[in-house]
């Protein structure tokens, strides 16, 4: 598994806590998160893009794929592109970003940035709500990852965490919804292409939304891009 870790200064030092059972031994993240990370305090911000829990937190997060695209759209369009940013703080770089990754999260579900978050379109408090999450996580237990492509998605344990979650309750036995049975990954493989078609159309799983339908399918579609490992 290929991480870019990056250290980074945000009121001082910080690096992978490897004492946290989501990170290896050697300091590298696991690519699944505890169940534990998956629920926001009731009426945080969170909640606005968390109706599945395990969309929202289990999905290795990447600067290129996922951040970059939602800071362009929440934060540096007028704001946060450099001095006189405000605070002065910047956010239009992976490095900057790093560096301000934690109190960014912390202001976006506290509420206080953007300063018009309660006039934002439901869509926008969706996406911003997954910007915090994906904030965290990124730095947390993603290693500052680059991208999605610098993860080895595996069946085991990250896929089958997914399945587990989401699809196995009633995809299992010998009479599952659309004849579609997931319980294994040879499963997984035969009916991906109707599960990446059943995701893109927001069919499956329960309760996918306009934000982590798309992190779903990109985090599925590299797993088969990378050979089903």
């Amino acid at each position: 598994m290929k991480f870019m870790i990056v250290a980074c200064i945000l009121l001082g030092a910080c690096t992978a806590n490897v004492d946290d059972t989501r990170v290896n031994a050697d300091g590298k993240p696991n690519n699944i998160m505890t169940g534990s990370d998956a629920n926001p305090a009731p009426g945080s911000i969170a909640n606005a893009g968390n109706p599945n829990p395990a969309l929202a937190d289990f999905i290795p997060v990447g600067y290129t794929d996922e951040l970059q695209p939602m800071v362009q759209q929440l934060c540096t369009g007028s704001c946060h592109t450099g001095a006189p940013a405000p605070g002065p703080v910047t956010l239009n770089t992976a490095e900057t970003l790093k560096a301000a990754a934690t109190q960014a999260a912390a202001a976006i579900t506290s509420g206080k940035m953007p300063p018009n978050a309660a006039d934002k379109s439901e869509a926008d408090k969706k996406l911003l709500a997954q910007l915090a999450i994906s904030l965290t996580n990124w730095g947390r237990n993603e290693a500052y990852a680059n991208a999605l492509s610098d993860f080895t998605i595996t069946w085991t344990p990250a896929v089958s965490g997914l399945a587990n979650a989401l699809c196995i309750s009633c995809h299992k036995g010998d009479q599952p919804p659309a004849g579609l049975r997931l319980e294994t990954q040879d499963q997984w493989k035969t009916a991906m292409p109707r599960i990446l078609q059943a995701v893109e159309n927001r069919k499956m799983p329960p309760k996918v939304d306009e934000v982590q339908g798309p992190r779903l399918l990109r985090y599925l579609r590299a797993w088969q891009d990378q050979g089903f490992p």
